[in-house]
C-alpha cells in the first residue's frame, strides 16, 4: 500500500513530492517504489528491492532515474544533464562447496548528482545506513567522491587458507581521467593464516596477490606479489616475545617492460597482560596490554617499476611504536564477549631523529597521538 508522501521546496528544485508504494511480495522479500515529482526537474523513479532468504542470503538495491527538465542558465553545465540515474545495491549469497559471493554496486551518471539529490527517502546516508544494519558494511566511498567502486568477490576459505577472487570497477566521474582509471580485472588472493611451520618452533603465514591493472590509456599489465611471514613467538608468566621477518618479492609483467623488487621486513614486539575483575557498577574485566615494537624496512630503489598502488612504492622504516590497549569484557551466556577496546599509540622515526637538518628545519621524530575507540553492542 501507500506510505506516507513527503513534501518540501526549494528554490533549485521547486515543489517536491513524494509518494512511496509498499510492495510485502514475500514474507523475505519486498519492494517499495517511489514516485518523486520535482516542478523544476520533473518526474523521478526510484526503488528499493529488499530480500532476506536466510542469514547468509541477503540483497539491498536502489535504482532512482530523472529525465532531468532542468533549466537556469547560470549552471549550463548541468542543463546539459538529461538522463540522472544513480543504482547500489550490496548482496551476499552463500554458494555451493561454502563459496561466499559479495557483490557491491556504487554506480552514478554524473558527478553533480550525488550532490544535488541530498534528500529523499533513499538518499546517500539512508542508503549507507540500511547497508550497513543488514550487510555490515556500507557504501565504500564519500557521498562528494568522483571515484565510485563496484566489485564482485567470491571467497573460499579452509582451516588455515583463503582464497579470494574479485573484479574492481572504478568509476571517475571526473571523464577527463576515465581512461586513465585503473580496474583490477582481477584480483586474486591466497593467504595462509599463521600456523606453525611443519614441526619447527617457527610459524608461517604469507599472502600472494596476483592483479591484473587494466586501463584505456596508460600503463598496464599484471603484478605478482609473494609475501610470506616466518615468526619465532615466545611466551612466559609476563611477557610475549614476538620476532618476524617478511620477505617481499613483487614481479610485473607490464606493456612498458618487465620488473621485479625484493625488500624485506622485520619487526620485534614486546607485550604484557594486566587482568583484573570488577564487581561495580556491574560485573566486568578490565585487560590492559602494554606494548612496543620496533620495524625495519630498508631502504629500496623504486623508480623504475610502475606505480599502481601504494604496494608499489615501499618506504624505508626505521620505527618503535608504543601504546597500551584496554580491553573491557563481559560475561554473557559462559563466554566472554569484549565490550569496549581503546587504544593509545604513538610512533618514534630513529631516520627522522638522525636527520640533518636544512637551515630553519625542525626535526618531528614523534608521531601524531593514534586513538582508537570501539564499542560493541551485547545483543
Amino acid at each position: 500500500g501507500f506510505l506516507f508522501p513527503s513534501f518540501t521546496y526549494s528554490e533549485r528544485d521547486g515543489t517536491d513530492i513524494t509518494l512511496p508504494f509498499f510492495w510485502a511480495i514475500k514474507s523475505n522479500m519486498d519492494a517499495t517504489f517511489y514516485q518523486r515529482y520535482l516542478s523544476r526537474r520533473g518526474w523521478m523513479q526510484g526503488l528499493e528491492f529488499r530480500y532476506a532468504l536466510n542469514p547468509n542470503d541477503i540483497g539491498i538495491f536502489y535504482f532512482d532515474f530523472l529525465d532531468d527538465h532542468y533549466n537556469n542558465p547560470n549552471y549550463p553545465e548541468m542543463m546539459a544533464l538529461k538522463r540522472r540515474w544513480w543504482l547500489r545495491g550490496k548482496m551476499n549469497q552463500l554458494l555451493p562447496a561454502n563459496i561466499q559471493l559479495q557483490l557491491d554496486l556504487d554506480v552514478v551518471s554524473d558527478q553533480y548528482y550525488l550532490k544535488e539529490f541530498t534528500e529523499g527517502f533513499d538518499n546517500y546516508q539512508h542508503c549507507h545506513e540500511e547497508f550497513l544494519r543488514y550487510l555490515k558494511r556500507g557504501l565504500s566511498t564519500a557521498e562528494d567522491s568522483l571515484l565510485r567502486e563496484s566489485s564482485l568477490s567470491l571467497t573460499k576459505n579452509w582451516d588455515n587458507y583463503s582464497l579470494i577472487a574479485e573484479l574492481k570497477y572504478t568509476e571517475n566521474l571526473d571523464r577527463t581521467q576515465d581512461e586513465t582509471t585503473l580496474q583490477r580485472l582481477p584480483e586474486i588472493t591466497f593467504r595462509r593464516n599463521d600456523a606453525p611451520f611443519f614441526h619447527s618452533p617457527f610459524f608461517l603465514k604469507w599472502q600472494g596477490i596476483y592483479t591484473n591493472f587494466w586501463r584505456q590509456e596508460g600503463v598496464k599489465g599484471h603484478r605478482f606479489h609473494f609475501a610470506p611471514t616466518f615468526s619465532l613467538p615466545y611466551q612466559s608468566k609476563y611477557i610475549e616475545v614476538m620476532p618476524q621477518i617478511t620477505p617481499m618479492e613483487t614481479i610485473y609483467l607490464t606493456d612498458a617492460g618487465n620488473y621485479s623488487r625484493f625488500v624485506y621486513e622485520t619487526s620485534l614486539n614486546l607485550k604484557t597482560n594486566l587482568w583484573r575483575r570488577f564487581i561495580w557498577p556491574f560485573s566486568f574485566i578490565h585487560h590492559i596490554e602494554p606494548s612496543i615494537t620496533y620495524t625495519y624496512r630498508p631502504k629500496v630503489d623504486q623508480s623504475e617499476i610502475p606505480q599502481f598502488d601504494e604496494l608499489d612504492n615501499l618506504e624505508k622504516t626505521n620505527l618503535i611504536t608504543y601504546g597500551i590497549t584496554n580491553y573491557f569484557l563481559v560475561e554473557r551466556k559462559g563466554e566472554l564477549k569484549e565490550l569496549l577496546h581503546f587504544e593509545v599509540s604513538q610512533s618514534y622515526d630513529i631516520d627522522e631523529a638522525r636527520r640533518i637538518l636544512a637551515p630553519g628545519e625542525k626535526r618531528r621524530p614523534f608521531s601524531n597521538v593514534r586513538l582508537e575507540l570501539q564499542l560493541y553492542p551485547l545483543y
